[in-house]
């Protein structure tokens, strides 16, 4: 018999319902409804997460009653983010460094992908050795893109204290360049940083994971500034 519809990839869990009520952002919550790390401890794809999450201690924050949003890497996004960064498996990378990584994944609150707009968030990971949370970029203009580095794949997977977007890379530490690069605010400006005859100010400014965050403030010009200074100076463009 043929189905009378597809089963959408986002319903990784078969859930079986009793009753039902909703929560105050209209989700649907039933009695069987996992937490985050009971999603990821069910998912084979998130094996790699599991095994990151148990190592950081960050199962127990994930398994209460808080509500958080998950960027959730698969078990192949890891792989990449291991390789990308020599590390032979997850023990290799340092555990500190580890947990602000997985932090960066995370978001206060329930945050369903209709709920989400272009601009900056806040993540749970923290800059250095302070309690400055990190910002993370969201572009919306197709599909939802982080950071220009990850996009969500599949979005909005119920779960009793929060919601959980599939993602297909790791949401790496930003670096100062990241949002000049992410965000298109500074399209003129990360124009003018990687233009080929000026000095590799990118490399200049971005560090290697683990390593001791660069010591830069960037006053970041826009667009429009770049375009005010450009009529000003009567120059078409930043070609020369």
């Amino acid at each position: 018999m043929k189905p009378h519809f597809r089963i959408s990839v986002i319903a990784l869990l078969t859930i079986f319902v009793v009753s039902c009520d909703n929560d105050n952002n209209g989700n649907v919550i039933t009695p069987f409804d996992p937490t985050i790390s009971e999603f990821v401890t069910a998912n084979s794809d998130y094996s790699l997460l599991l095994a990151a999450l148990e190592r950081t201690n960050l199962t127990t924050t994930l398994n209460g009653t808080d509500d958080f949003t998950v960027f959730a890497p698969n078990n192949a996004a890891f792989a990449t983010f291991l390789n990308d960064n020599g590390f032979a498996s997850l023990d290799d990378a340092p555990e500190d460094v580890l947990r602000n990584v997985l932090l960066n994944h995370v978001v206060s609150g329930t945050n369903a992908s209709q709920n989400l707009t272009t601009g900056y968030i806040n993540s749970l990971a923290v800059y250095g050795t302070t309690s400055n949370n990190l910002s993370l970029y969201m572009d919306l203009s197709s599909g939802v893109a982080i950071n220009g580095v990850s996009n969500v794949t599949a979005a909005d997977v119920a779960v009793s204290n929060g919601v959980v977007h599939a993602v297909d890379a790791v949401i790496g530490l930003p670096p100062v360049v990241t949002f000049a690069l992410a965000d298109p605010t500074f399209d003129t400006f990360a124009a003018a940083l990687t233009r080929a005859d000026q000095p590799d100010f990118v490399s200049a400014l971005v560090t290697s994971l683990g390593s001791t965050p660069a010591p830069f403030t960037v006053f970041a010009p826009t667009n429009d500034a770049f375009s005010a200074l450009l009529t000003e100076l009567s120059l078409g463009t930043l070609t020369i």
